[in-house]
């Protein structure tokens, strides 16, 4: 994350905490804060950050990963739009949507910010690796029962931040679980991947995406224009369709919980002409993505709708 611009008060603890949107390279720190008004932010600190989340009403906690290009209040309005989505559909409670912000560069030329926002999603994954360390060590410093977080999390990565999620997982996994990957989540849903269509095959870097969670739901869209670029902006790093514009490359080398519905029946209504961003509202319409209301549905139960259970694959449709 980039180094906030802090306003030390009394307290060592609570400080105040304002995006530095002329900083965009991550550090290995991360930063856990309350949202506030005026785009003034308040640090809190980890461990108050989960007893809030433990303590809360909501029975699912859903973590949204935004993609290229997104500036902090974009991806705040991504999630108020989301959690209205899920209030209206689920009842109140259902689920707490909360957003993961990244150093996504909103400001440089579109090709220029591609390449600096691809770093920047790779070199993120220290700050997020020891953000689930202290989860992890947060849940075994908890001695009794009563006071351990038992709901139910998952993960909602939107295009690159499926690269920051994989990443994430891979360095967390190498450097500190040498024993390998636990369930960490309920769900892992991924949408509109910007990241290689063989990602989450044995032997890849992705690999441990399957491991950490009970489904995997990769959304994707034959005609996403945004991915076809991305294609062709990472030749310089591997030539290969993405995981967003064709879900898994070989259904047969992905592990069974891994399930890709098409979406290319109404991406490209939800967000014209890219069809990228199609896991909320309808643009300029109050209809909600049908991407979103399956997500919720899979969370609830982990029964994978609109599939057919023999091959994993199926279609979505409004």
């Amino acid at each position: 994350m980039p180094e906030p611009r802090r306003d030390v008060q009394t307290s060592s603890v609570v400080r105040k905490w304002v995006f530095d949107l002329n900083e965009n390279s991550p550090s290995a720190s991360v930063y856990f804060c309350e949202r506030g008004a005026d785009e003034v932010h308040t640090e809190i600190m980890s461990q108050e950050f989960m007893t809030r989340l433990k303590d809360g009403p909501a029975k699912h906690l859903l973590f949204f990963v935004h993609g290229f290009s997104t500036p902090p209040n974009g991806a705040f309005d991504a999630v108020e739009e989301m959690q209205a989505i899920a209030d209206e559909e689920k009842q109140q409670d259902f689920v707490s949507i909360v957003p993961v912000i990244w150093p996504a560069d909103a400001q440089a030329p579109v090709i220029s910010k591609y390449y600096s926002d691809r770093d920047a999603a790779m070199d993120s994954r220290t700050a997020f690796s020891r953000a689930l360390l202290f989860f992890l060590n947060w849940q075994m410093d908890q001695n009794d029962a009563a006071d351990r977080c038992f709901k139910p999390v998952s993960i909602l990565a939107h295009s690159m931040g499926n690269r920051v999620l994989r990443e994430t997982l891979f360095y967390l996994t190498d450097e500190h679980l040498r024993r390998g990957m636990p369930r960490l989540f309920r769900c892992i849903l991924l949408s509109a991947g910007d990241i290689v269509n063989e990602s989450l095959e044995r032997g890849n870097t992705g690999e441990h995406i399957p491991d950490s969670s009970a489904r995997v739901v990769s959304y994707f869209a034959y005609d996403d224009l945004a991915l076809r670029g991305s294609k062709v902006i990472n030749l310089d790093e591997v030539v290969s369709r993405r995981l967003g514009h064709t879900g898994p490359e070989n259904m047969a080398k992905v592990d069974n919980n891994v399930y890709p519905p098409d979406c290319g029946d109404f991406n490209t209504d939800w967000d014209p002409p890219a069809g990228h961003s199609y896991d909320r509202r309808e643009k300029g319409g109050q209809r909600p993505s049908p991407l979103l209301l399956h997500a919720l549905n899979v969370m609830e139960d982990l029964h994978v709708r609109s599939v057919d259970p023999a091959t994993r694959v199926g279609r979505l449709t409004a």
